[in-house]
């Protein structure tokens, strides 16, 4: 399957972070505003594999195309994503009604968020229950309240998770590529660029 996006943008003369969405196999960049400029860098390339900051150029001239390897302030991969899940690791469940949950950060947790434990060890009977179980109360920071559970056993293990049903795995930053200050060219120079992933290719390995 092969994913492609294209861009026009005007650059600033600086490097910038193009936010693609995803982390490309191959990146062209062709300025458009140098093409016919004799002597000038117009084509860069990129492809999985090449080193951080690299690029492959071609350079106009009057009599063909020359090529140059860039080895500074070409190409490099920026990730910037990160997920913020939906759970958190236990620190302590109380064996009492109500019983007291103890978790990292109660922050952005509710009063009446639907939850769902898993790994407990000892007090099993919360693992996995058919029907969501509900906070009761946030008590503070760290702690929060859920039903009855003095006639379960005492978790001591505390290895579990709790995940908030209520709340969705949301994801921040972006997936692209680091565009140099040579790819970029001058200031108000107008650049076309592609990116694509292609997973095309069938990894023979060593054939030798």
């Amino acid at each position: 399957m092969t994913q492609s996006i294209k861009f026009k943008l005007e650059s600033g003369g600086a490097a910038y972070n193009l936010d693609i969405g995803f982390e490309p196999t191959e990146v062209v960049v062709w300025n458009a505003t140098k093409w016919a400029s004799d002597g000038t860098k117009v084509l860069f390339y990129w492809h999985k594999g090449m080193a951080a900051a690299s690029a492959l150029s071609e350079i106009a001239d009057d009599t063909g195309i020359n090529r140059a390897i860039e080895a500074t302030n070409g190409f490099t991969l920026y990730d910037t994503s990160a997920v913020t899940a939906n759970y958190q690791v236990l620190s302590g469940i109380t064996k009492a009604n109500p019983g007291v949950v103890t978790v990292p950060s109660t922050t952005g947790w509710e009063e009446g968020d639907a939850i769902r434990f898993q790994n407990l060890v000892e007090m099993v009977e919360l693992n996995n229950t058919a029907k969501p179980i509900y906070i009761k109360e946030i008590i503070n920071g760290t702690t929060f309240s859920i039903s009855d559970t003095s006639a379960y056993t005492a978790e001591t293990s505390i290895t579990a998770q709790v995940y908030n049903l209520s709340k969705a795995v949301t994801a921040a930053g972006f997936k692209g590529m680091t565009l140099g200050t040579t790819v970029m060219g001058a200031n108000s120079d107008v650049l076309y660029i592609t990116a694509k992933l292609d997973s095309m290719y069938k990894d023979l390995g060593d054939v030798g």
